[in-house]
């Protein structure tokens, strides 16, 4: 890489590009020396010199030397937890209440960028926990039913889903008895003659038995 001419007042010294740089008169000519890395911007803060680390909140750098400049590089990242993520890997940590915090670390020494994704987790009524944005299949029983268990249905879909900041369990579909087919809301599944749709109801996700009606759409549409 080409260097380009720095132009200065002697005795002045000056931030630029996070190099500190002193302006000196040498043998009659007046040049900007680098003599430290400045990983803030500003020549009144930190100051690393070359082959010395300094880290923030967010990463850890390094002021290397290099054909008589210095370069300011990002080593590594830093988590929550003050713990080093290296560039192009990430880290994943979780706290007593299941909640979840990944740390990846993208880019290259010289423009790296930190990603922080948060996630958590829900606990159905058996206690089985179900991590936000996957689903649990919940079997249906006459014991675990506060109605009567549907003939044609064995189980229910709950998901752990995010509304805003908040995260909880939501029925999401329906599971077919015999066939254990998976069907969303307002789908529909046939099993053993009989069409059913699932539908969301005040006791959870039902399969309800729907073959007159459609029976009534297809004698109609031919």
């Amino acid at each position: 890489m080409k260097k380009k001419r720095v132009f200065c007042t002697s005795g002045e010294s000056f931030v630029r590009n996070n190099i500190l740089y002193d302006c000196i008169n040498e043998s009659g000519k007046t040049h900007a020396k680098p003599i430290g890395c400045a990983p803030e911007g500003d020549k009144d803060k930190t100051i690393v010199k070359a082959g010395e680390m300094f880290t923030t909140e967010h990463f850890k750098y390094q002021c290397d030397e290099e054909n008589d400049a210095l370069v300011l590089k990002v080593i590594n990242c830093i988590d929550s937890t003050g713990t080093e993520v290296e560039i192009g890997s990430f880290f994943t940590t979780e706290d007593e209440n299941g909640n979840h915090q990944t740390t990846e670390c993208l880019g290259d020494y010289f423009k790296a960028k930190k990603t922080v994704l948060q996630w958590t987790k829900c606990t159905l009524p058996s206690g089985i926990k179900v991590t936000e944005g996957n689903f649990h299949v919940v079997p249906l029983s006459s014991k675990n039913s506060s109605t009567n268990k549907p003939p044609l249905q064995k189980g229910e879909i709950v998901s752990c889903i995010r509304n805003g900041k908040e995260v909880g369990l939501k029925c999401t579909g329906c599971v077919s008895e015999y066939t254990s087919v998976h069907v969303g809301i307002s789908g529909y599944v046939e099993i053993k003659g009989q069409w059913t749709q699932c539908r969301r109801t005040k006791d959870g996700c039902r399969l309800i038995n729907v073959t007159r009606n459609c029976n009534y759409f297809v004698f109609n549409k031919k």
